[in-house]
């Protein structure tokens, strides 16, 4: 996997403009550029490419052609071929193998996980498989993995210049630029490194903050023209250190949390987690909980531990994908099942029933719950019609005309509302403890209460919470 490629050979390129999302694009899987068969590039692409047109069935020609495009950067046309020939060959080795490091080179590592533990579980004696699993481990920010699947590597081949390489950059990634240089350092003074792993060492010098000896690396190999570049390109990583910070944690000031404006700082990105958990509790939540206490009293309390607790688990989870995958729920099934149509087709009718037919339930709830209450506020005896059409009429306003920062305020001041107002509740109430802790950990259903157990369980495990608080955090960071 290579840095230095995609960050400062094109003219004009900044550190602005070059980010964390570029140094992560450029990291690749290290493809040979020996060609085939004594071919260049293009012939042997050419070559592969009559082959597996007359002969789609070959795993090898399919492997061999991918193979090809990948050393000439037609990355999405070997992302095709060997689509087909995974549905065609799950269980072959090589195509696992290429159909990984493929998807690694498309940018779709989260993916290719997948792909690459097959391939080393059926050739765990392959230090190229290893070393391409690694490489995908780091681009979904798993760099400890990664660099253990390095060091399973280089017991096979010690010497593997590229597979030092790699874990140089994996330190890199994680900031670890001490261990980044030794690592750099080793693998370009080994017989068989070239230009590029050394301009992988300059890059981490510059980011070190040893400029001469980034500039003298990057002069030993590459045209005047694009050491300029790169040369620029390091000079305003040096200028800018919020940006090459990331890369060197030693070098980042990091902020006392305990200070008010801190906590102040951190009050105001709260707030995903409080559309989220307005999302959970809304009014038909809360009606469908005062009908289960009104008519079973502590009898059914379990439910909502068991929902609370599978809810926070789901959530989690949901938000761990998205970090070590840069996926959203919705990409990650998406992704997983596109191979087999069959799964594919059941997902999506799976998430359309979730999304749509139980978003449209949930709503109706709200707004039904919306109603009981304002008829219990007013007691006007208005018709419910009125009250349905009003509320209807509000959300839509609010949704079509609020921008999103006002939404999430207006629904922050309602959680902090709803959690005084129900902490309150909880102890001018004055419940029984001891019949409320029986209620928790006892499960029972009373006679005629399997709706209202459904109900609890069904208005706070709600599915679209799942796709919905990844784009909430995008939206806040933004």
């Amino acid at each position: 996997m290579l840095i230095l490629p995609a960050c400062g050979t094109t003219q004009g390129s900044t550190a602005a403009d070059s980010g964390d999302n570029q140094y992560r694009e450029a990291i690749d899987v290290f493809t040979s550029p020996a060609s085939d068969e004594g071919m260049d590039p293009i012939a042997a692409a050419a070559f592969w490419g009559t082959r597996y047109n007359t002969n789609q069935s070959d795993p090898n020609v399919a492997v061999k052609f991918s193979s090809a495009l990948r050393k000439i950067g037609s990355t999405d046309e070997a992302v095709g071929v060997m689509q087909k020939a995974s549905g065609s060959f799950p269980d072959n080795a090589d195509v696992s193998l290429e159909y990984g490091k493929v998807l690694v080179n498309a940018g779709r590592a989260f993916e290719a996980v997948r792909h690459l533990e097959n391939a080393t579980a059926q050739k765990p004696g392959d230090w190229r498989a290893l070393s391409a699993y690694g490489v995908a481990l780091d681009q979904i920010g798993e760099h400890e993995s990664a660099r253990k699947k390095y060091n399973e590597a280089l017991m096979i081949a010690p010497g593997a210049v590229t597979v030092i390489n790699n874990k140089g950059l994996s330190y890199a990634m994680a900031g670890d630029l001490t261990m980044a240089r030794k690592n750099l350092r080793e693998a370009s003074g080994r017989a068989g490194s070239d230009a590029r792993i050394r301009q992988n060492l300059a890059l981490v010098m510059a980011l070190s903050g040893e400029m001469r000896e980034a500039e003298r690396l990057a002069r030993s190999d590459l045209p005047p023209q694009v050491a300029d570049n790169n040369i620029d390109f390091f000079r305003q990583l040096m200028n800018q250190p919020a940006y090459w910070g990331e890369y060197a944690a030693s070098n980042v000031d990091v902020p006392d949390f305990d200070d008010a404006l801190s906590m102040l700082k951190r009050f105001r990105s709260i707030g995903p987690g409080a559309l989220t958990a307005a999302a959970f509790i809304g009014p038909g939540t809360v009606t469908t909980a005062t009908v289960a206490g009104a008519t079973y009293g502590y009898a059914l309390v379990w439910a909502l531990v068991f929902a609370t607790i599978a809810a926070i688990i789901l959530q989690e989870t949901a938000a761990r994908l998205g970090v070590a995958g840069r996926l959203g729920l919705g990409e990650a099934i998406k992704h997983a099942v596109s191979d087999t149509p069959f799964l594919k087709w059941g997902a999506i009718s799976l998430i359309i029933a979730a999304l749509f037919i139980g978003n449209a339930a949930y709503e109706g709830g709200n707004i039904a719950g919306a109603v009981l209450g304002l008829e219990a506020a007013f007691s006007d005896n208005a018709p419910r019609a009125v009250y349905t059409g009003v509320i209807i009429a509000i959300a839509g306003a609010v949704l079509l005309f609020g921008g999103y920062r006002t939404i999430e305020r207006v629904l922050i001041g309602a959680v902090l509302i709803m959690t005084v107002a129900f902490t309150i509740a909880l102890f001018a109430v004055g419940p029984d403890w001891g019949a409320l802790a029986k209620g928790a950990l006892a499960p029972t259903i009373p006679a005629s209460a399997l709706p209202v157990v459904i109900g609890l369980i069904g208005t706070t495990i709600v599915p679209y919470n799942l796709f919905f608080a990844r784009r909430c955090g995008q939206k806040t960071l933004a």
